[in-house]
């Protein structure tokens, strides 16, 4: 019992990181992708059993800012599983996907009453990304069930959200310290346009080469800027805060071999591209690998040097 309360609610967005990776990597085998999508549903699993098994725990995470946050990755987890889902069959995946809608919608609803309508620039963090952007996981499923139109209007609601969001939670880094657990969650700055980039390509019919251009650009200058700082938190203590190391790593690569093949076919290919894509590929593979162990290490063992990402009440 008590390492099933271990079960960090952040878990689920490792489950989305292997949901995810299953999709980049499918290329390189069926098989690999079926492992993904295994992994990925056991771990939504783990996560379901502990939120039922604890329910004064989940309670506390709702109340948190960044808590609630992250528990938007359960969502965005069962928008990419639906995919997987619709494979076993079609009216499964469109149950999983609208499961995963609704529950994203709900988030974004709680989250907005807690705390956006009580705006405080220290409780804003990346995982608010999540909350608003993370719908955009169901335009990278949506069309597969013919929901076209309305994957359209989650990308455009995305979108602004994230024109509004990507300085606003910037500026809060630069302005404010951040509690240590919370750190890593530095990570998910390179989600947002990622995600955004890849439901753009995969849900709009007609594409604007500068848009993409556009994006390209923003996502790699901002996984940069994440992947100088990665080292850091890698070679600190682990949280459960490390989940950031997983899905926006995958989407990244995921957004950016996208774009390759859409520049390229629209004659604005480069012999740098390739290679990008493999670097950024691996590297994704490798973070949400390692993130899983780590947190299998926490849930079986409790090591002490594991904290709540909890935020304290002052910093």
């Amino acid at each position: 019992m008590n390492a099933v309360r271990r079960i960090p609610l952040s878990m689920s967005g490792v489950a989305l990181g292997f949901a995810a990776l299953g999709n980049l990597l499918r290329t390189y085998g069926e098989g690999i992708r079926t492992v993904c999508g295994i992994v990925s549903a056991l771990l939504v699993l783990a996560v379901v059993i502990r939120c039922i098994a604890a329910p004064d725990q989940l309670k506390k995470e709702l109340a948190d800012p960044v808590q609630c946050g992250i528990a938007g990755t359960f969502s965005m987890a069962l928008l990419i599983l639906s995919g997987y889902a619709a494979a076993v069959s079609p009216v499964f995946g469109m149950i999983v996907w609208w499961t995963g809608l609704a529950l994203h919608a709900a988030i974004i609803v709680l989250f907005t009453a807690r705390f956006l309508l009580h705006f405080n620039l220290k409780q804003v963090h990346a995982s608010w990304y999540i909350v608003y952007i993370g719908i955009a996981a169901g335009c990278l499923t949506g069309p597969m069930f013919g929901y076209d139109s309305l994957a359209v209007g989650l990308f455009w609601f995305a979108f602004l959200s994230a024109i509004i969001l990507i300085p606003t939670v910037l500026t809060r880094y630069v302005r404010l310290p951040v509690p240590a657990p919370a750190r890593p969650l530095f990570c998910i700055n390179t989600a947002p346009a990622a995600l955004c980039l890849a439901a753009y390509l995969t849900c709009m019919d007609s594409v604007s080469t500068g848009l993409v251009s556009t994006l390209a650009a923003l996502v790699t200058a901002l996984y940069i800027l994440v992947l100088i700082r990665l080292p850091k938190y890698l070679s600190g203590s682990f949280f459960p805060s490390w989940a950031a190391f997983t899905f926006p790593f995958v989407i990244t690569a995921v957004s950016l071999k996208m774009a390759a093949v859409f520049l390229t076919k629209a004659g604005f290919g480069a012999g740098w591209q390739g290679t990008t894509v493999l670097i950024v590929t691996v590297i994704a593979a490798g973070l949400v690998v390692y993130t899983l162990d780590r947190f299998i290490m926490f849930v079986l063992t409790g090591q002490k040097s594991v904290n709540s990402v909890r935020q304290p009440e002052a910093e």
